[in-house]
C-alpha cells in the first residue's frame, strides 16, 4: 500500500510539472504554481463571478502545456481486469452526498423567473478532510491519464470557438423561452432523478486525486473532497434552463459490455475537453448518469423504472437546442492484450449452456474457456483473436444459440467504416448513430428560421468532436434534407449493429417518437418565431369544448314530396329523383319509377329553394297524387319503347303513335305536368305521321330517309318514358316555388328563428295548413310553445345545440378576423390593416335593389349582402339568387376586398350571418383529391368544410354546417378563375346548386373566361381602377408627401398604360409593388414595363428571404411553370422534385410520366358528365381515352347520351354513361397530375441520381425556407405533407412566362394556340419581355420543329389569350418560314392583334384564308403585309413575284384570297408595269375590296374578272354572282372590248 501511495505521489508531481511547464526551477516557484493549479481546479466548480486572476494564469499554463504534452512519450495504459473496474474505495468520512428529490417540481416559467444569469450551479470548493489532510492531498492536481497510441489522422476541421465570458450569452428572451419549452420532457426527467448529471468539478477533482481513475456505475460513484459526483435535481434543471449549452452530452461507443472505458481513453478525452470548455459545468455520460446493472448488484425495481424513463428522453439530451453541447468521440482505443481472443454472447437462447456454446464455436478455433454470467451472459476465450473475429463474422450462423455476438473488446466503428486497413467494414453502432442523428435533429429544423438561427449562433457550438492530440473541432450540423432525413436516419439505425437483441427496434422507436414529439412541438412554437419586421396577429386560443351530441336523423311528415340527389339501388343517371316520405318519416319511396325505398338523409335531398313561393295548404297532395298516377304508366311506357325499336311497317308505326297518344293523354291528366305531357304526345304524333308517309313513298329503293324518320319516332317516344316523365315532375316542383317546403314529423329537432332570436325547438304537431308547425322550445330558452310557419330562412334541422353553436361562433369570429385583419405587402412583408391602412376599393355595378345608394366600397357591398339576407327573413316570395359575381383583372384587389367584407361583416353586431371564405384554388385541390366526398354532399361548400375541419375540429365543422343549413352563412368564394381544370365544374355548381339553395353568396373572378350567360341571374359587379387621387393618397400614406411626389412623377410620365388606357398603377398590387420597388431602388431607376416591374419585385422578394442564386431562380421558374401547366396554384412536395428533374433530366421525368400514363386511373364515384376525361369500356373504342365533348339531347329527352373526343381528334358514336369509366377530372393533364402522386418516390430517387449538387441545394432551400416564411414568393399552406403556392397568382404567371423563354422548357397537354383564359396574364407578361425570347420559347416548348407551322382549324381556347400567343409567335418566328392560320373563324379583333406583329415578322408565307376578317381589321392586316418586304406569299398570292413585276397575266381565280387578299392585290398592282390581266374572280371579296381593285384596274387598264381585253361577249347568267362581282365586271367593261353581256 505504501509503495502504491508513493507511486501516485510521484505521478501527481510529474503531471503537475508537465502541465504547468515548471520542470526545474526553485521549490518556492514550484509551490506557488502548484497552489495556483489546485486552486484553479476548485475555482472551476463555481459558475458565478468573473474569472479570477489565478484562473486566467492557469489558462496560460494550459496553453503552454500542449507542446510539452505532445513531446512527452506516450505511456501504455495500465491493464485492469474487468472484474476489478468497480471504482476506488473512499473513506467513509468523505461519503457526503447532498440534497434530496423535490416533492413537486416547479414549472419552467417559475424556474426561469428565479434563475439569474451566471448563478452558481455547483458545489463549493472542498474543505480540508477530517483526517487533517491538506487540500493538496485531498484534491490533487488534475493530470491526464496515459494516452493511447494515436489513431488515423482525422480530417481537419475548424477549432471550436472559445466560450463566452462568465457574463453569459445575450439570447433573445422570447426565443430562449420557446426553445426551453422544447426541453420540458428532459426537465421532468432531471427533476425525477431519472438522469443524474455528473458534476464537471467532481470529475476534475477525481482525476486530480487519482490520475488513472476509471469511471464506475452511477450507483457506485462517491464524493471527492466534499464534492458530490452528481448535480442535485434542481441544480440540473437550473443548468438546463440557463440555456447556455453548459451540459455536455457525451457520445461514444463502449469498448466492452459492462464497462465503457476499460483503458481510460474516454475519461482522458473528457478531461481534455473540459480544459478547453470550462463553461461545461456538468456531463451526461450514460454509465454514471443512468442506473446500471452488474452481476453483483443489479438495478432495483425503482431504478429499473428510472432507467427506462431515462432512455425514453435520451434523444432530448443530445438534441436540446440550448441546453446541451454534444461531445462526440468517434475514435477507438487500441485493444489491450488481455482482451485478445475473447468473445461475448448476448441474449442466449433458452437451455443453452457452456457445452452447447463450445460445440457451436469450436469450428472457429480452439477454446480456452467459457464463462457464464449476467453481463454479458457468456464470455468465450479463444486461443487467438482471429478465431474470435471469425466467430463474430459468423453471427448469422449462431442465431440458434445467441441473439448477438461480438468480441469482448468491441472495435466496431462509431457510425460506419469502410476500407480501413486491418479492420472489418461495418455500418457503425446503433446507439451511436442514434445519438449522432438526434444531436442535429432539432438544430437542423430550427436553423431554417433566420431569427432563431441568429440567436443559436450566439451560443457555443452545438456539437464538438474529440480527437486525441487535437483541439476540439466544431461539427457542422447544417447539412441534411428534412424531407428525407427521418427515413435516412431510420435506415442508418437499422443498418447499424446492436449487441442487445431488442435494442434495434427500441432505438428506431425512440427516434421516431422523438421526431413525432418535436415536430408537434415545433408546430406550436415556430409560428411565434418567424422573422418579421412587424407584429403579427396573436395566435388564437383553441376552440372551446362544447356539448355536441350527434345530430338526430331527419324525419319528415308522411306524404312529403322530396327531390333526391341520388337514388340507392337505381342504376339510372341524371338529375334529382322524385320521392315521397313513407309512414315512418325516415324513408323515401320511389314515387314514379318504383324500386326499393331509401333512408332519408339531409345530404341526399335537394336543398334548392329558389324560386320560393310560400305554398298553400294541400300543396303537396297534387304532386304526390300525380306521381302515383304516373307510376301506373311506367310499364306501358317501357313496352311502348321496346315496340318502337322494332317497328318495320306503317301499321306498326301508327300503332305506336296510338299507344303514345293514350299514355300522353293519361299523363296530361296530371295537372302538374299536363303541358309537358301534351307537348311530348304531340311530338310523337308528328314523328309518326312523317314516318308513315315515308312508308308510302319509299316502298322501293333507298330506305335511309325512312330509317332516319323511324329514329326520330323512337327519340320522341323517349319523352314519354318514366325517367322523362319523372324529370318533368321534378321540374314542375321546382317551378312551383315549393321545392324548399318542408313538413316535419313530430319530434324532429330544429333550430328556429323567433322574435327573440334563434332557439332550439322540437316539432310537436304538423298543421294541416301549409307549413305551420307546432313547436316546443327546449328548457332554458325562455320561449313558450308556439306555432310557426317554417320557410327556408327561419329554420333548419338541428345539427348542433344552440349553446354549442353560439360558443363555436364566438370562437370562429375572432379566429377568422385574425386571418383577415391584416394583409402583407408582397415585397417587404410589412403587414397593413385591411380596413384602416388600405385605400378603399371602388366598385361599379349599379344601385342595390334595396338601397338608395350605389355599391361603392367594401362597406356598402357588405351592407347590400346583409340586406339580401334580411329581406328574406319574413319568408316572402323570392325569385332570383341572393348572389353577386365581382370581376376584376389580375392583382386588382379582389382578395383584399373579400378580407374587408369579412371584417365589416364581423364588426356588424346586427347581422347573424357567419362569414365563410373559401379559396377556390384550394377547393379545386380538394375536388381533385377526394371527388367522392363531393359527389355525395348536398353542396361543395359542406364537403369542403367537412374535409378541412371535421377530423381536427368537429364542432367547428358542425357549426358552419348548421349556419349553411339555416342559410345563415355569408359564402365568399375567392378566385373562380383559379379553379384551373375544374373551373367549369365549380362554376356550374355555384350557379346550379349553391345559388338556388338560397345562400347569400359573393364570388370573385378575373373577367377572362367568364360565361356571361351562366351568371346572368347574378348581380354583376366589377372593381373600378384606382383613380389618380386614390393612387396619390396611397403613396403619400406609405412614403410621405415628399417621397411620394417624386414617385408620382414617374407614375405619371413613365409607367405604361394597359389595354383600357389605364395606368398599370391603377391596380392596387401594382401600385404597392411600385412603392416597394421605389423604396428599394432609390437612385437606381424604375422599371419601364409591367414585366420589368415583376422582375425587380421578385428579385427583391428573394433578397428579403435571404436567398438569390441562379439555381434557385431557375427552380422557381420551373416550379411555377409546372403548376401553371397543370392549371393549379397549389404546389405539392412531389411537384418540386418534378420541376427540378425537368430542368436537368427531362428524359427521366418523361419516362416516369409515360409509365404513369399507362396505369388505370382512379375511378370516380359519380357519373360520367360532359367535360370529364373518361375511358371507353365497351364497343369498338374500348380502352380509348378522351374527353366527353357532347351531351346529346339531354334537355329534350331527360336522359344522357354522350360522345367522346379522343386525343387524335376522332369522335366516338353515341354512348351511355354506363359505357364509360370516368376519372371525374377534365383532361389528361389533370389525371396525370393525380396519378403522379403515387410516383413521388420514383421521382425523388431520380432526383438523387440525376440532379447536380447546386440544384439539389436549391431544392433544399425552397423546402426549408418556405417552412419558415423566409421565401416570400411562396406561401406555405401545409407543412406535412408539404403544400405551398405562389404568394400571388400573378407571380406564378410571371415566372411561367420567364420559364417559357428558357431552353429545355417543354409543354405537356394543351398547345399555346388552344390555351384557356388561365394563361391570359402569363401571355401578356411574356409579350412584354424584351426581344423575341417569349415567342421563340412558345414554339420551342410546343415542340414545333422545321420551318412550317400548320394551324389550320386548330385554334381554340380563350380567343383574347390566343391572339396574344399568335402575335408573339408571328413576331418571334425564328426559323419558322410558313404559318397557316386558315379556317379558324378569325375576326376583326384577331386581325387587329395580328397586324402589328406582321409588320415585324420574318415569316415568308402566311395564310389566313377562310376566316371572317373584313372592314378595319382587313385594312390593318393588308397594310401590315404590304409594309413587310420579307413576306413572299400571302393567302396564295405570290407577293415576291408581283413585287418583282414578273407577270403579264396573273390568274388568282378561286384561290379564296378573301377580303384581305383583295386589298393586298390592290396594293401590289400599282408596282407592276407589265401586268395586263389579273383574274381575281371567285375570291370571296367584299364590296370595299372589290372597289379598291376596280379603281386600280380602271386606272392601270388591267382586266380583273377573267375576261380577255379583246373579248366581245361574256355570259354570266346563273353563276351566282354577287355585288362584288358586279363591281369587278364594271371595271372590265370600261377598259375591255365587251359589247354583249346577257342579262341574268
Amino acid at each position: 500500500m505504501k509503495a502504491e501511495q508513493e507511486r501516485l505521489a510521484k505521478a501527481q508531481k510529474r503531471n503537475f510539472e508537465i502541465a504547468s511547464g515548471s520542470v526545474g526551477g526553485s521549490d518556492d516557484e514550484r509551490d506557488t504554481k502548484e497552489e495556483a493549479w489546485v486552486a484553479s481546479v476548485f475555482a472551476s466548480t463555481s459558475a458565478a463571478g468573473a474569472e479570477s486572476a489565478e484562473e486566467q494564469r492557469r489558462r496560460k499554463l494550459q496553453r503552454k502545456a500542449v507542446p510539452a504534452e505532445a513531446a512527452a512519450p506516450a505511456t501504455a495504459a495500465k491493464a485492469v481486469a474487468p472484474e476489478a473496474l468497480m471504482g476506488v474505495e473512499e473513506d467513509d468520512d468523505d461519503d457526503e452526498e447532498e440534497g434530496g428529490m423535490p416533492l413537486a417540481p416547479p414549472t419552467v416559467e417559475a424556474i426561469l423567473k428565479g434563475t439569474k444569469r451566471g448563478a452558481a450551479a455547483a458545489a463549493p470548493a472542498a474543505p480540508p478532510s477530517k483526517k487533517g489532510k491538506s487540500t493538496h492531498e485531498t484534491a490533487q492536481p488534475t493530470a491526464p491519464p496515459p494516452k493511447p497510441a494515436p489513431l488515423a489522422a482525422a480530417k481537419p476541421a475548424a477549432p471550436a470557438p472559445a466560450p463566452a465570458s462568465k457574463g453569459g450569452f445575450d439570447i433573445d428572451p422570447e426565443v430562449k423561452r420557446e426553445l426551453s419549452a422544447l426541453d420540458n420532457d428532459l426537465l421532468q426527467a432531471f427533476g425525477r432523478g431519472d438522469i443524474a448529471l455528473v458534476r464537471s468539478a467532481w470529475l476534475k477533482a477525481q482525476l486530480a486525486r487519482q490520475p488513472d481513475y476509471r469511471i464506475v456505475r452511477r450507483q457506485d460513484l462517491k464524493p471527492v473532497g466534499g464534492i458530490s459526483p452528481h448535480l442535485e435535481p434542481e441544480e440540473a434543471k437550473r443548468l438546463l434552463l440557463k440555456g447556455e449549452r453548459a451540459i455536455g452530452a457525451f457520445s461514444f461507443g463502449w469498448p466492452i459490455s459492462g464497462n465503457p472505458d476499460p483503458t481510460g481513453h474516454r475519461i482522458e478525452a473528457l478531461w481534455r475537453a473540459l480544459q478547453e470548455r470550462s463553461d461545461i459545468e456538468a456531463l451526461f455520460w450514460d454509465f454514471p448518469s443512468l442506473y446500471q446493472n452488474s452481476d453483483q448488484s443489479p438495478r432495483t425495481e425503482e431504478q429499473e423504472r428510472a432507467f427506462k424513463r431515462g432512455l425514453g428522453v435520451m434523444g432530448h439530451i443530445y438534441a436540446s437546442a440550448i441546453g446541451t453541447t454534444v461531445l462526440q468521440l468517434k475514435e477507438l482505443p487500441l485493444r489491450p492484450p488481455e482482451y485478445d481472443g475473447k468473445l461475448c454472447l448476448f441474449d442466449l437462447a433458452p437451455g443453452v449452456d457452456g457445452a452447447a456454446i463450445k460445440a457451436a464455436l469450436v469450428a472457429y478455433g480452439d477454446i480456452v474457456s467459457c464463462t457464464l454470467g449476467r453481463f454479458p451472459p457468456a464470455t468465450v476465450c479463444f486461443t487467438t483473436h482471429a478465431a474470435a473475429q471469425a466467430a463474430k463474422r459468423a453471427a448469422a450462423q449462431l442465431a440458434h444459440i445467441s441473439g448477438g455476438v461480438d468480441t469482448l473488446f468491441n472495435e466496431r466503428s462509431y457510425d460506419g467504416r469502410h476500407g480501413e486497413a486491418g479492420l472489418d467494414d461495418d455500418e457503425g453502432r446503433g446507439w451511436c448513430v442514434f445519438e449522432s442523428a438526434v444531436s442535429g435533429e432539432l438544430i437542423l429544423r430550427l436553423s431554417a428560421i433566420p431569427r432563431v438561427k441568429a440567436e443559436l449562433d450566439k451560443l457555443p457550438p452545438k456539437m464538438l468532436q474529440l480527437r486525441s492530440g487535437c483541439p476540439l473541432e466544431t461539427v457542422d450540423l447544417s447539412a441534411g434534407r428534412l424531407e428525407t432525413r427521418v427515413d435516412e436516419v431510420v435506415a442508418r439505425i437499422e443498418g447499424a449493429t446492436f449487441t442487445g437483441k431488442g435494442d434495434k427496434a427500441m432505438v428506431v422507436g425512440l427516434y421516431k417518437k422523438y421526431v413525432d414529439r418535436i415536430a408537434g412541438a415545433l408546430q406550436r412554437v415556430l409560428p411565434k418565431m418567424l422573422a418579421s419586421d412587424s407584429a403579427t396577429a396573436a395566435p388564437s386560443e383553441l376552440p372551446p369544448p362544447v356539448d355536441a351530441p350527434a345530430a338526430a336523423p331527419l324525419r319528415l311528415a308522411e306524404g312529403t314530396p322530396l327531390l333526391l340527389l341520388a337514388w340507392q339501388g337505381s342504376g339510372v343517371g341524371g338529375g334529382p329523383r322524385f320521392g315521397v316520405v313513407d309512414a315512418t318519416g325516415g324513408r323515401v319511396a320511389a314515387a314514379v319509377t318504383g324500386g326499393d325505398d331509401a333512408e332519408l338523409a339531409y345530404d341526399r335531398c335537394s336543398q334548392a329553394v329558389l324560386p320560393w313561393r310560400p305554398p298553400a295548404a294541400g300543396w303537396d297532395a297534387a304532386f304526390v297524387g300525380d306521381a302515383r298516377a304516373l307510376r301506373d304508366l311506367v310499364e306501358p311506357a317501357r313496352r311502348l319503347a321496346d315496340d318502337a325499336r322494332r317497328v318495320e311497317s306503317e301499321s306498326a308505326v301508327r300503332a305506336v303513335g296510338e299507344r303514345a297518344r293514350e299514355i300522353a293523354d293519361s299523363a296530361a291528366r296530371c295537372q302538374t305536368i299536363a303541358h309537358a305531357a301534351r307537348e311530348a304526345g304531340g311530338a310523337v304524333q308528328s314523328c309518326v305521321d312523317a314516318a308513315a308517309a315515308l312508308f308510302q313513298e319509299q316502298k322501293q329503293g333507298d330506305r335511309t330517309q325512312l330509317q332516319a324518320a323511324l329514329g326520330k319516332v323512337r327519340e320522341a317516344v323517349e319523352r314519354l318514358q318514366p325517367v322523362a316523365l319523372e324529370a318533368a315532375l321534378t321540374a314542375a316542383l321546382h317551378s312551383s316555388g315549393a321545392s324548399g317546403a318542408r313538413r316535419y314529423a313530430a319530434g324532429q329537432p330544429l333550430t328556429v328563428r323567433t322574435a327573440g332570436g334563434w332557439r332550439d325547438a322540437d316539432v310537436a304537431t304538423v298543421g294541416a295548413d301549409g307549413l305551420c308547425h307546432g313547436l316546443t322550445f327546449l328548457e332554458g330558452s325562455g320561449e313558450p310553445p308556439a306555432t310557426l310557419t317554417l320557410h327556408p330562412w327561419n329554420h333548419a334541422p338541428r345539427e348542433l345545440p344552440h349553446a354549442a353553436y353560439e360558443a363555436m361562433r364566438a370562437w370562429w369570429a375572432p379566429w377568422l378576423g385574425a386571418q383577415h385583419a391584416q394583409i402583407a405587402d408582397a415585397l417587404t412583408g410589412k403587414r397593413l390593416d385591411a380596413l384602416q391602412q388600405c385605400v378603399a376599393i371602388s366598385v361599379t355595378g349599379g344601385e342595390a335593389e334595396t338601397q338608395a345608394s350605389a355599391i361603392r366600397d367594401a362597406h356598402s357591398l357588405t351592407a347590400w349582402l346583409l340586406a339580401q339576407h334580411g329581406a328574406r327573413l319574413e319568408g316572402g316570395p323570392t325569385e332570383g339568387p341572393l348572389a353577386a359575381l365581382l370581376t376584376a383583372g389580375p392583382a386588382s384587389g379582389k382578395t383584399t376586398l373579400l378580407s374587408q367584407v369579412v371584417m365589416v361583416a364581423l364588426q356588424d353586431e346586427r347581422t347573424e350571418l357567419v362569414p365563410i371564405l373559401v379559396k377556390v384554388q384550394v377547393l379545386q385541390r380538394r375536388l381533385l383529391e377526394a371527388p367522392d366526398a363531393f359527389a355525395g354532399a348536398w353542396n361543395y361548400m359542406d364537403a369542403f368544410l367537412r374535409l378541412e375541419h371535421e377530423a381536427s375540429r368537429p364542432a367547428l365543422y358542425r357549426m358552419l354546417r348548421q349556419a349553411m343549413m339555416a342559410r345563415r352563412a355569408l359564402l365568399l368564394l375567392d378566385g373562380l378563375d383559379e379553379a384551373g381544370a375544374k373551373r367549369a365544374d365549380i362554376e356550374r355548381h355555384v350557379v346550379d346548386v349553391l345559388a338556388p339553395q338560397g345562400h347569400v353568396l359573393l364570388c370573385t373572378s378575373r373577367p377572362a373566361g367568364v360565361d356571361e350567360a351562366r351568371f346572368a341571374a347574378f348581380r354583376r359587379l366589377s372593381l373600378a381602377p384606382l383613380s389618380d387621387e386614390q393612387q396619390e393618397r396611397a403613396l403619400e400614406q406609405r412614403l410621405g408627401a415628399e417621397r411620394a411626389a417624386a414617385l408620382l412623377t414617374y407614375v405619371r410620365d413613365v409607367m405604361p398604360r394597359d389595354d383600357t388606357g389605364q395606368k398599370v398603377t391603377s391596380n392596387p398590387l401594382m401600385l404597392s409593388m411600385v412603392s416597394a420597388v421605389y423604396e428599394l431602388r432609390q437612385g437606381v431607376g424604375m422599371p419601364g414595363t409591367v414585366a420589368e416591374l415583376y422582375a425587380t419585385a421578385s428579385d427583391a422578394m428573394l433578397a428579403r428571404g435571404g436567398v438569390r442564386t441562379p439555381e434557385l431562380a431557375r427552380l422557381l421558374q420551373r416550379i411555377f411553370f409546372e403548376a401553371h401547366v397543370a392549371q393549379r396554384r397549389l404546389i405539392e412536395d412531389r411537384q418540386l422534385d418534378e420541376a427540378a428533374l425537368g430542368l436537368e433530366a427531362p428524359e427521366a421525368l418523361a419516362k416516369i410520366r409515360a409509365e404513369v400514363a399507362k396505369m388505370p386511373f382512379e375511378r370516380f364515384g359519380g357519373r360520367a358528365e360532359k367535360g370529364h376525361y373518361v375511358e371507353v369500356t365497351t364497343g369498338e373504342h374500348k380502352g380509348k381515352r378522351g374527353v366527353i365533348t357532347t351531351d346529346v339531347k339531354s334537355d329534350e329527352l331527360f336522359m344522357v347520351t354522350l360522345m367522346v373526343t379522343f386525343a387524335n381528334g376522332t369522335v366516338s358514336g353515341l354512348l351511355q354513361p354506363n359505357d364509360l369509366r370516368s376519372s371525374g377530372l377534365a383532361d389528361e393533364t389533370a389525371v396525370l397530375q393525380r396519378a403522379m402522386d403515387a410516383s413521388a418516390p420514383a421521382v425523388r430517387a431520380a432526383c438523387e441520381l440525376h440532379l447536380s449538387e447546386a440544384l439539389r441545394e436549391a431544392l433544399r432551400t425552397v423546402r426549408e425556407r418556405v417552412h419558415v416564411d423566409a421565401l416570400p414568393l411562396l406561401s406555405l399552406l401545409q407543412s406535412e405533407p408539404l403544400q405551398l403556392q405562389s404568394s400571388h397568382l400573378s407571380f406564378q404567371e410571371y415566372f411561367a412566362a420567364i420559364a417559357l423563354c428558357d431552353e429545355g422548357t417543354e409543354l405537356s397537354g394543351t398547345p399555346p394556340w388552344q390555351w384557356p383564359a388561365w394563361w391570359a396574364n402569363a401571355v401578356e407578361l411574356g409579350a412584354e419581355i424584351p426581344g423575341d425570347r417569349f415567342g421563340r420559347g412558345l414554339l420551342r416548348a410546343a415542340g414545333v420543329t422545321g420551318d412550317t407551322l400548320d394551324l389550320s382549324q386548330k385554334l381554340g381556347g380563350d380567343r383574347p389569350t390566343v391572339r396574344r400567343v399568335l402575335a408573339a409567335v408571328v413576331v418571334s418566328a425564328g426559323e419558322l418560314r410558313t404559318l397557316n392560320l386558315s379556317q379558324n373563324k378569325l375576326d376583326v379583333e384577331d386581325a387587329r392583334a395580328l397586324a402589328p406583329a406582321l409588320t415585324k415578322t420574318t415569316l415568308a408565307r402566311v395564310d389566313v384564308r377562310g376566316n371572317k376578317i373584313a372592314g378595319d381589321g382587313a385594312a390593318q392586316l393588308s397594310a401590315a403585309v404590304l409594309g413587310n418586304l420579307k413576306i413572299e406569299m400571302f393567302n396564295g398570292i405570290p407577293i415576291k413575284e408581283m413585287r418583282a413585276d414578273s407577270f403579264t397575266e396573273l390568274d388568282l381565280e378561286g384561290k379564296n384570297v378573301g377580303v384581305i387578299g383583295g386589298m393586298v392585290v390592290a396594293g401590289l398592282i400599282p408596282t407592276m408595269r407589265t401586268l395586263s390581266e389579273c383574274n381575281v374572280r371567285g375570291n370571296d371579296l367584299d364590296s370595299e375590296s372589290a372597289k379598291m381593285l376596280a379603281k386600280i384596274g380602271t386606272e392601270m387598264r388591267i382586266m380583273l374578272f377573267g375576261i380577255k381585253r379583246d373579248q366581245e361577249v361574256a355570259d354570266f347568267a346563273d353563276q351566282g354572282l354577287g355585288p362584288e362581282d358586279a363591281i369587278l365586271i364594271s371595271s372590265d367593261l370600261v377598259i375591255g372590248a365587251l359589247t354583249e353581256v346577257p342579262a341574268s
